[in-house]
């Protein structure tokens, strides 16, 4: 059984300890929870006094669990920073998804400055609001609804990891909406700019140094893929097999009412197509 340090001391078994930090001095205190261990500083330099006030920081913790309130909170920018650093490890790790770097841009540029200073458990309609506000004044535009779909998708995550941690319960979890304007849909290629593109591809790729013609090769059979699929460039497009593919010919036949002469191997005449 190891030994307490002398600034360590259990009040209750597995339920509530009171210690000291280095260069403190001031006693906090550790308490469990339906499970969950939480800590709190009892704000007492004096032993004694900070043992009472332990006590009494779990009763008020026991009773806020029944109540359906988190015992104890923290703020949402601590919770944040947290899911930040999950993103960005499932990244590094080859797990992570392309549109984690979106949420961690909407958690950096828009939650933290705006909604950073609040408890998490006292994020409502109210703050909310301010956060739409504060977002369509740094876009200096309304976002679209895919664009808020994806801020609230990073809010879920801050969200969830605040009730996962005990910070926060079921019920505080605000509604979140998308009302944003309809996303405008990007103007396709006409037929001649895609005639173009693909007539300008060989004398680009002949332009390229001597270390980037392959990558432009590779850039053209890319477009033509895309072109002859209809897929969407990225993930899909990148993730697709030859197992995939079912090649048809349909070739269009188009009469020019010129006829050709016959020649020594055919006697016949034929008409141009």
């Amino acid at each position: 059984m190891s030994l307490q340090k002398p600034t360590t001391h259990t009040l209750i078994d597995r339920k509530l300890i009171v210690y000291q930090r280095e260069r403190s001095a001031i006693w906090q205190c550790r308490f469990n929870v339906d499970g969950r261990w939480q800590r709190a500083s009892t704000g007492e330099r004096d032993l004694a006094e900070a043992k009472a006030k332990a006590h009494d920081i779990l009763v008020e913790a026991n009773t806020l669990k029944k109540l359906n309130v988190a015992p104890i909170t923290r703020r949402f920018k601590d919770i944040a920073n947290a899911v930040i650093k999950k993103l960005k490890a499932e990244m590094a790790s080859g797990n992570g998804k392309a549109i984690y770097k979106d949420y961690i841009t909407a958690i950096d540029k828009y939650f933290i400055p705006t909604l950073g200073k609040f408890a998490v458990n006292n994020i409502g309609y109210k703050e909310l609001e301010l956060l739409d506000k504060a977002r369509i004044k740094k876009m200096e535009k309304q976002p679209t609804r895919s664009t808020l779909l994806n801020h609230n998708a990073a809010l879920k995550m801050i969200f969830d990891e605040a009730i996962y941690k005990g910070y926060m319960v079921e019920l505080n979890r605000p509604k979140l909406v998308a009302k944003g304007k309809a996303s405008e849909r990007r103007a396709e290629f006409t037929l001649d700019e895609t005639r173009a593109i693909k007539s300008n591809f060989e004398a680009w790729i002949k332009k390229g140094r001597a270390d980037s013609v392959e990558l432009r090769k590779l850039m053209r059979d890319y477009v033509y893929v895309l072109l002859d699929t209809g897929a969407r460039p990225g993930k899909e497009l990148l993730e697709l097999k030859w197992t995939q593919l079912e090649l048809k010919m349909y070739p269009t036949i188009k009469k020019t009412g010129m006829i050709e002469a016959p020649n020594e191997y055919d006697d016949r005449g034929s008409e141009t197509l």
